[in-house]
């Protein structure tokens, strides 16, 4: 039987957000992430090691509606209320840029 080979991988991967803050009907004010989350998923730990989850590392607009279409939007304006994917994506790609801001590195093995 042979052993697996692993090899340590860095990856980049934009967050998703937990919620959407609105000024008006067409303006972000702001976007709460929790970086935690989405590092935990993207990587799981299995006898003192973490290991990549590749369905978890984000780095495509289409993934990232995905992860993010249950957030929550707070705040003033029509939009207040709804989900993310209700929002048009002229917004969706504004709180995209936001979170893609502050992608992270993921720091795991992954099976060769």
């Amino acid at each position: 039987m042979e052993a697996n080979k692993w090899d340590l991988v860095v990856e980049r991967s934009i967050p998703f957000p937990e919620r959407v803050e609105m000024a008006t009907d067409s303006d972000v004010f702001g976007v709460t992430i929790d970086l935690d989350e989405c590092k935990s998923l993207a990587s799981y730990e299995d006898e003192d090691a973490f290991f990549l989850d590749r369905s978890w590392v984000i780095k495509t607009f289409e993934r990232w509606q995905d992860a993010a279409e249950d957030a929550r939007v707070y705040g003033y304006g029509k939009h207040s209320g709804q989900s993310l994917w209700q929002l048009p994506e002229t917004l969706q790609r504004e709180v995209f840029k936001i979170c893609k801001a502050k992608a992270f590195e993921v720091h795991a093995y992954e099976a060769v």
